[in-house]
């Protein structure tokens, strides 16, 4: 049976990270295709990268939920709310391997770092459990008269994706890219913060999130190849 480090470790290394890369991955390829469609277009590639489009964004939308994913009594999932619950429930017997780190991160947050600075390894897991338990998507309200944007990545999810209802699906809206981003944002955050802090791994290099970068080199290597094709011009 593991210890609930190795837990946390797992649900970090084998989920959060993982999934927080392909919804980046996905995102930049999505979005590089979409601000080119005109010249894609012309050049009559329009099938291709359309199809690739669609692929895409159900890589994200799933990728994004399973982050967020609430967790199950019947079986083991990798997620925020489900590395929440770890902490919460051993806090105890968690030892914070960088409480500089945390309190730093925390203090960024608009936490005082002096009250920090006295809290027990305990009451700081704590502190991180109710940040992250009160800022989960459930206020990230998209665009007028559209449901909370989590709330529709599940349903396209549930409806379009891992289910073919018999319902219409085209009325289905993906939210904007921004609360996309706010939504793998949060979870790079939680990362960096509980990654580094209690797994001692550095997820944060120079204020940045280690995984962006790799993240996007799929996308830095299709502008390359759309380049070379001529469908694009070479601007660097």
């Amino acid at each position: 049976m593991s210890s609930p480090m190795e837990n946390l470790e797992d649900i970090i290394s084998n989920g959060l990270v993982l999934d927080i890369f392909e919804a980046e991955q996905a995102l930049a390829l999505e979005n590089l295709i979409g601000i080119n469609a005109a010249a894609i277009n012309e050049q009559k590639f329009g099938n291709l990268f359309g199809s690739l489009q669609v692929i895409l964004a159900k890589c994200f939308i799933l990728a994004v939920t399973r982050l967020y994913e609430k967790p199950n009594s019947r079986y083991q999932i990798r997620s925020i709310p489900e590395a929440l619950n770890v902490l919460e429930k051993y806090a105890k017997e968690f030892e914070i391997k960088r409480k500089s780190i945390v309190i730093s991160k925390l203090e960024e947050l608009g936490y005082d770092a002096g009250e920090l600075k006295k809290m027990s390894d305990v009451n700081l897991t704590m502190k991180v459990v109710k940040y992250f338990s009160e800022n989960l998507p459930k206020s990230l309200i998209s665009e007028a008269g559209m449901p909370k944007a989590l709330d529709a990545l599940k349903t396209i999810r549930d409806k379009a994706i891992a289910h073919r209802e018999a319902m219409e699906v085209s009325g289905l809206k993906i939210p904007s890219y921004a609360k996309i981003d706010q939504l793998i944002d949060l979870a790079i955050r939680f990362v960096i913060i509980v990654g580094n802090g209690y797994l001692g791994i550095n997820y944060e290099i120079a204020g940045r999130y280690f995984h962006t970068s790799g993240a996007k080199r799929a996308s830095r290597s299709l502008r390359r190849l759309l380049v070379k094709a001529g469908v694009l011009q070479d601007v660097s």
